[in-house]
């Protein structure tokens, strides 16, 4: 299956489906090392967040959708086994 053909893919714990954080960073003209650095992380952790890899508590989920101008709701879900962390979609 080509990355442009996933729709969802088992990733641990819980499904990762092709991110609209990272469109709606882009969309803002936001580089990944400028929204890490706001949030106090690595790039490398940012990348992982963005690609729904790396979990988030609320108050980052919150922080990173004001940064770009996105309900949380629209680029996070509930992460499956720890329902206090969201991942992005």
């Amino acid at each position: 299956m080509t990355k442009a053909s996933k729709t969802t893919e088992s990733k641990g714990n819980y499904l990762r489906s092709p991110t609209s954080l990272r469109k709606a960073r882009s969309e803002k003209g936001l580089s990944q090392a400028l929204v890490a650095k706001e949030l106090d992380v690595a790039l490398s952790t940012f990348g992982g967040i963005e690609r729904g890899d790396i979990p988030v508590n609320k108050d980052r989920a919150d922080k990173i959708s004001k940064m770009v101008g996105k309900a949380a709701k629209n680029l996070f879900k509930s992460h499956k086994s720890d329902k206090t962390k969201l991942v992005a979609v």
